[in-house]
């Protein structure tokens, strides 16, 4: 337990508590809608959605194949997130409430995740995925330069490497060349 941990008192208002404020509800219930999502998606959504040719069915080739395993991974992620908010349950004391804060975060990646899919089409996915990533890790607290420059620029162009270069996968192009922007980049 680390040392500025205090017990949460009920009369202290939730701005004075920061954004670690006990959301048993909400927890519980985002887990068992990602549970819920999850099940629907790899039963429903990855059938009907997903073409999967004859040659390739069943192998790990299949383009089914990466779907499921995130519709698992959700389920996964979602049981998870489901248990610790019936734990926060069985403890949370008065009612949980959402700090001021927590909601302009909330608008602040919606916001952010609008203009990476926009970024997307413009500049690219790997170029938009870092400043994207980096924005998310500012946004979400970490402040230290060299972990997000680390993490946001080189997460995205080793997905980028896997995915182009060893999965083949190709990744669209952007309506903007970095290269024209005189940016010398191994996409470009």
């Amino acid at each position: 337990m680390s040392s500025d941990a205090r017990p949460v008192d009920d009369a202290e208002p939730v701005s004075a508590r920061g954004l670690e404020t006990v959301t048993a509800v909400g927890e519980t219930v985002t887990g068992a809608v990602a549970i819920v999502a999850a099940v629907f998606g790899y039963i429903v959504f990855v059938p009907l959605w997903v073409y999967v040719p004859a040659s390739v069915a069943g192998t790990t080739n299949s383009p089914a194949m990466m779907p499921k395993v995130y519709c698992v991974a959700l389920g996964i992620l979602g049981a998870i997130v489901a248990v610790r908010g019936l734990a926060l349950l069985k403890t949370a004391r008065g009612t949980p409430v959402i700090a001021n804060a927590d909601w302009r975060r909330v608008v602040a990646t919606l916001a952010l995740c609008a203009v990476y899919l926009l970024g997307i089409e413009l500049i690219g996915l790997p170029f938009a995925s870092a400043l994207a990533l980096a924005g998310a890790m500012v946004l979400f607290g970490e402040r230290r330069p060299a972990m997000v420059a680390a993490t946001a620029f080189v997460l995205p162009l080793l997905l980028w490497a896997f995915f182009v270069k060893v999965a083949n996968v190709p990744m669209p192009d952007p309506i903007v060349e970095i290269g024209a922007l005189g940016v010398s980049t191994p996409w470009a």
